[in-house]
């Protein structure tokens, strides 16, 4: 992701890294210098008997509705481009069942399966608010009510994180709907006080750092339903890594703007990096930048604590992040493929919506010139803030959805989620070495999006059921 310079040359990624890192200067103060606890590498654990691997398939014609007429013969499965035998095939399509309402969620120690597999009768929705004003043409609280009041079926799961708080999974769609309005009208003024409290750890590496007010504002969004009657658990081991990198980042960029300023002194006739961003020259003033990123690292925060949330439900999982962002505070291709990676491995498809809008110029009244049309630089990030989140969606098999209404997304959520396919195959790679495993899959049908998760953790039993445990993160996996 490159940023457009004040000379109108395009800056390296690494430049941005670095003013990313800015982002967590005053955190740098506060993370302590120790390095990160080396990950232990995944312990190969071996089961006697036959393991099957399940991949939920979704096919959607142009129209985004499902294609429901393909047999076992229109699907070839590969795994580390090792084509493998369909073992089961099965269809699934979902229809009101009022009776299962009752059945709570299956959880337990993840297990790819034994030697079956089976369809699940309900859908499960973890929605992810992210920070930011949710306002604009995409109406999206409007949107969420709807899917929730009207398009979850009644055995349908949900629940919502929203900055340092989560609901429990319930099929009590009317309370969740609910808590998506008292949301909607209270979140614009929860962002105010943020932004006019701003401390850069705030909802970042510690929840605790909420202000007491502000943080009595969320709760009461919230109610009594909280995950464990208490904020969201840091989660142990992805994004500790995530936060360390940040702190690093934050040492590096405070020595490249003080360089910056230095320069800027001895040569005052062309401003430089600090100069620039100090005078809004890259069409966004310092502190607003920081105020943007710190929201980006928070989303990404808060999609980890959603993996830990979802990873021991059985079955396949949605988390749904509505984000203003959008870029996640990803710095390159490597950190989107290894959040496709444990989104895929825990069998949660990564749906996004983008609600940040088509970016445009300073509104008037905007401190520095107003320029007619947005800048070189402005146009550049988001259109690599939108192909990075519909690179997550895609490896994870999830949907992604910028510059269009909320209430279009949402449809064409629930439509893809009515019906898919279900493969199970039994790896021609007998070895549970802990590798990641990328999965490939072929449909002998044109014109057709293919939505499956992209790879695994050859794990064949996790640990026992933790949420607050995730898999050692590694760089193995590689987009295709």
């Amino acid at each position: 992701m490159g940023l457009i310079g004040c000379h109108g040359s395009i800056m390296s990624r690494t430049t941005k890294v670095l003013w990313l890192g800015c982002v967590l200067a005053s955190a740098a103060a506060v993370v302590t210098a120790q390095p990160p606890a080396p990950s232990r590498p995944p312990t190969p654990q071996f089961r006697a008997g036959v393991t099957m691997v399940p991949v939920d398939v979704r096919v959607l014609d142009r129209r985004g509705l499902p294609v429901t007429d393909l047999t076992q013969h229109d699907f070839t499965v590969f795994e580390d481009d090792v084509p493998q035998v369909i073992q089961e095939f099965l269809r699934a399509e979902l229809a009101p069942e009022p009776a299962a309402v009752a059945v709570p969620l299956s959880s337990g120690p993840m297990a790819l399966a034994s030697s079956s597999i089976a369809p699940q009768n309900r859908r499960v929705f973890l929605i992810v608010l992210g920070r930011g004003r949710q306002t604009g043409p995409v109406k999206v609280f409007e949107a969420l009510t709807s899917f929730v009041r009207e398009r979850l079926l009644p055995q349908d799961q949900v629940a919502v994180i929203g900055y340092n708080r989560a609901t429990d999974f319930t099929t009590d769609h009317a309370s969740i709907a609910a808590l998506l309005d008292r949301y909607g009208d209270a979140h614009t003024e929860i962002e105010a006080l943020i932004a006019q409290n701003q401390n850069l750890v705030m909802g970042v590496l510690d929840p605790a750092d909420m202000p007491v007010f502000i943080q009595n504002r969320i709760d009461d969004i919230f109610g009594t339903g909280l995950y464990g009657g208490r904020s969201l658990p840091m989660p142990s081991a992805a994004w500790p890594r995530d936060e360390a990198r940040a702190a690093l980042m934050a040492q590096r960029a405070g020595q490249e703007r003080t360089e910056a300023a230095r320069l800027d002194a001895r040569d005052a006739a062309l401003p430089g990096l600090s100069t620039a961003m100090d005078d809004g020259l890259l069409g966004q003033y310092y502190e607003d930048y920081l105020g943007h990123a710190v929201s980006a690292l928070t989303d990404l925060g808060n999609v980890h604590k959603g993996f830990d949330y979802l990873r021991h439900v059985q079955g396949e999982k949605h988390l749904l992040l509505v984000t203003v962002e959008g870029d996640l505070g990803l710095w390159d291709t490597r950190d989107e493929d290894r959040l496709a990676a444990l989104a895929s491995d825990a069998r949660v498809a990564f749906d996004l919506i983008h609600t940040g809008g088509v970016v445009a110029a300073p509104p008037a009244g905007a401190r520095g010139p107003i320029a007619p049309v947005p800048t070189a630089a402005q146009v550049f990030n988001q259109t690599f803030k939108v192909k990075g989140i519909r690179a997550l969606a895609e490896l994870s098999g999830g949907q992604a959805w910028a510059f269009q209404a909320g209430a279009h997304a949402m449809r064409r959520l629930d439509l893809a989620t009515r019906f898919q396919y279900l493969l199970g195959y039994v790896p021609a790679n007998a070895e549970w070495d802990g590798a990641y495993r990328r999965i490939r899959i072929k449909v002998n049908r044109p014109d057709v999006n293919v939505l499956y998760r992209h790879g695994y953790y050859a794990l064949s039993v996790e640990a026992p059921a933790d949420r607050g445990r995730s898999p050692a993160p590694t760089d193995q996996y590689r987009r295709e």
